[in-house]
């Protein structure tokens, strides 16, 4: 009966965690969290109807395997709380297994080594007062410890993702309005619009969700200097998400890229040279006007390694001129934002350290590093 529990416990625990890491990088969070959440109902009643079915057949399984005299006395012993403990352990090989796709691998250790350890040692002292019985409520108490322990998980405040959900909104607007409350710090007398261009993977509306090829879009938001500047800061966090998702409706994204392919569709059709076309401009470049360049792309693929990375950076040629480039990555629920430009820029990291601390958010600042990347002819200074 234990072999049965443990191959459900792992089969539903391991099945949702793939699919719910595969959403994660597709940067689908509303999605994933879905996936999560129809994951833990199928687990509790997977657990609830295999206790059912332990309890309803155990009489049935000693008759069969002819257990008898003290064995069948102290077999009924240990039999008392073996369907609480089935439906306990489902339950916690499928919190450790999310926990653990949700890149939290120090929470996922620590619930280990509370039900392991727990369980071990629980059992070897209750066993001398309560015998058999303190054999499986020792195995109850070290489930239940684990248990409660991965709810640590979703309490822990150095958990940025939490501060995005708690103001019902997403990571770019988030991060687009802490990087504006630090430009007007650090230019108090700015009377224009902060302006955020924010990169979008558009493959989902345009139907092709599964190709390779570069599906982007920009969508320019102003954080700031817009009417909305009266809200309080959760209220207009979630105006702005609101923009947002309605900038990225599928039948506006068609639209504009329908009139895009017309215009190469009208090239191709007036072309007469081979030769003349291919010396002509291959794309057509879209001017814009915007404060700062934030660029998310979500979380990477969990690993089995993912606890051996010591740092991830998201470097790229930064935008000519004075326009600020952060990008973005979500790891282990927090955010590694790196600073990219083509100036000097200590002012800003400054002031968005303060706002940050404003907003009672732990982070870790880096130094400023130069850097160079292979195979790129670009300046050896960008910052």
């Amino acid at each position: 009966m234990t072999a049965i529990v443990t191959f459900f416990g792992d089969l539903l625990s391991t099945g949702v965690g793939i699919v719910f890491t595969r959403e994660i990088g597709a940067m689908r969070k509303d999605r994933a969290n879905e996936i999560y959440g129809q994951g833990l109902i199928l687990s509790v009643g997977i657990g609830l109807l295999s206790a059912f079915m332990i309890f309803a057949l155990q009489n049935v399984y000693f008759s069969v395997a002819g257990i008898t005299g003290d064995i069948l006395k102290h077999a009924l012993e240990y039999y008392r709380l073996v369907p609480i403990n089935a439906f306990l352990t489902i339950v916690i090989f499928y919190l450790e297994q999310m926990i653990y796709s949700d890149g939290d691998e120090l929470c996922n250790n620590i619930c280990y080594g509370f039900q392991i350890g727990g369980n071990i040692i629980f059992s070897v002292i209750l066993t001398r007062f309560l015998g058999m019985t303190g054999i499986i409520l020792g195995s109850v108490i070290g489930n239940s410890l684990g248990i409660l322990t991965c709810f640590w998980h979703y309490f822990r405040k150095e958990n940025t993702l939490r501060f995005v959900k708690a103001n019902g909104t997403s990571p770019s607007i988030m991060l687009s309005m802490l990087v504006d409350e630090a430009i007007r710090r650090q230019h108090p007398d700015i009377n224009a619009p902060v302006v955020s261009n924010i990169p979008i993977s558009i493959r989902r509306q345009l139907g092709c969700e599964e190709t390779f090829k570069n599906c982007s879009s920009r969508i320019q938001m102003s954080i700031s200097g817009t009417p909305m500047d009266a809200l309080p800061f959760d209220q207009r966090a979630v105006q702005l998400r609101s923009m947002l998702k309605q900038q990225m409706n599928p039948d506006i994204i068609r639209t504009i890229n329908n009139a895009a392919s017309q215009m190469y569709r009208a090239r191709m059709e007036q072309a007469t040279d081979f030769r003349e076309e291919v010396s002509k401009p291959a794309r057509f470049t879209t001017q814009s006007h915007d404060t700062f360049y934030l660029d998310y792309i979500g979380s990477m693929h969990k690993t089995a390694y993912a606890d051996q990375m010591t740092d991830i950076r998201f470097l790229c040629q930064p935008a000519a001129g004075n326009t600020l480039h952060l990008n973005v990555i979500e790891h282990c629920g927090e955010f590694r934002v790196d600073f990219l430009a083509m100036y000097e820029i200590p002012g800003i990291i400054e002031s968005l350290e303060q706002v940050l601390r404003d907003h009672s958010l732990t982070f870790k600042s880096i130094p400023m590093q130069h850097f160079t990347l292979p195979m790129a002819a670009w300046r050896e200074d960008f910052i």
